[in-house]
């Protein structure tokens, strides 16, 4: 399946009045078709289903409430109907409904974390969703980054295509709600629902703090039923509290979304109906597939960085906005840039040239921009 990318056709209506989690999660549930497949990951990674809890392992099959949580690690899935999600390292995910044959719905709840997503070409009624506990965002058809760090803003990066971001606001669910009558509560959703923002390409999202919090705790207090009216009452909303700005895709975040593969489609429709996930075949054909297809994308990374001919630190470091002195175990040490990383593998653009460089042979990095030495990172 290949992966289109639909420019500024963007879901509006899913972050206003889309179903309920309760709806979305109930329509995946009905599907035994739903669901996404573990085609990459590196490190560990833990999958939690209804109290149990393994490691993830490429073939694997991911369902409606299923919690993901890396730690070092990352991965990599693939949907029924061909979306490409990448879960980075530190980040907390659950599925509250995914695509399958009879299920439109795929609806990503990120308690945090830092998520990079390249979207499928999507039917009339199919939606994709990512949420947080104040966000919530609408897509079709789009590459874009979605990150929250713990106690953060959630912040939405489009590369390609077209975002609707919103906060998300439960109100219109809530039937017993005695204050759904007055002024103050009716001003207070009208507020809410006016702080949609569309994010195009090369667009980044931008929050206040203060009203990122101030949104948190109204929405735990309508789901405690403690909200009063001098709650309602005391909110108050600046227009730039919420805004967008634009931004540069840097070489590194283009190269990273090129390491993002998607596999063919029967392979993981054979894969989600599989019924023994462990079956060591299936595992075998994802990960040569996926090798196939990132090596010619770490190819692909490699000969544009050549085109660019670089050779000088000065040059490398304005057009990567970094340098970097790479040490290896070997007493080598290449200046330059860490374009790529996807597991184990790096490619650089050293004054030598573009190499390829597995992370074991990494002893350690100097970033000469600050001064500071760290070991490789292990994504």
């Amino acid at each position: 399946m290949k992966t289109f990318i639909l420019p500024i056709l963007v879901l509006i209506l899913s972050c206003r009045n889309a179903q309920s989690p309760d709806a979305d999660a109930l329509q995946g549930k009905s599907d035994e078709t739903a669901g996404a497949v573990v085609t990459f990951v590196y490190g560990k990674v833990q999958v939690n289903r209804k109290g149990m809890e393994w490691n993830a392992k490429v073939g694997d099959q991911i369902r409606v409430d299923d919690l993901i949580l890396t730690k070092s690690g990352s991965i990599d899935l693939q949907t029924y109907r061909g979306e490409v999600i990448r879960i980075k390292e530190a980040s907390q995910v659950s599925f509250t409904a995914l695509p399958g044959k009879k299920s439109e719905m795929n609806t990503l709840h990120v308690v945090y974390g830092n998520l990079l997503i390249k979207g499928a070409k999507l039917k009339n009624k199919e939606e994709l969703k990512i949420t947080s506990p104040t966000m919530v965002a609408g897509v079709r058809g789009t590459t874009f980054a979605f990150e929250l760090v713990k106690d953060g803003v959630p912040k939405v990066k489009v590369y390609e295509g077209a975002v609707a971001m919103a906060f998300r606001t439960p109100f219109r669910t809530i039937k017993d709600n005695s204050l759904a009558d007055t002024e103050a509560w009716k001003e207070l959703v009208k507020s809410l629902d006016e702080t949609e923002i569309i994010l195009e390409a090369g667009e980044n999202s931008k929050v206040s703090p203060k009203l990122n919090e101030l949104v948190f705790i109204i929405n735990q207090k309508v789901s405690e039923k403690l909200l009063s009216q001098s709650d309602i009452e005391a909110f108050q909303m600046k227009p730039e509290e919420i805004s967008k700005e634009s931004f540069t895709q840097t070489p590194q975040e283009k190269a990273e979304i090129k390491t993002l593969v998607q596999l063919e489609d029967q392979k993981i429709e054979k894969a989600l109906s599989a019924s023994d996930s462990t079956d060591p075949t299936l595992a075998e054909a994802i990960n040569l597939e996926h090798d196939t297809k990132r090596n010619a994308a770490f190819q692909e990374i490699a000969s544009e960085a050549k085109e660019q001919d670089l050779d000088k630190e000065s040059e490398i470091q304005t057009y990567y906005s970094i340098l970097e002195s790479i040490h290896t175990t070997k007493g080598e040490v290449f200046t330059g840039a860490i374009i790529a990383q996807l597991g184990d593998t790096l490619i650089v653009h050293t004054t030598k040239g573009v190499r390829e460089m597995k992370a074991d042979e990494i002893e350690y990095i100097e970033y000469k921009n600050f001064r500071l030495k760290a070991k490789a990172k292990k994504k």
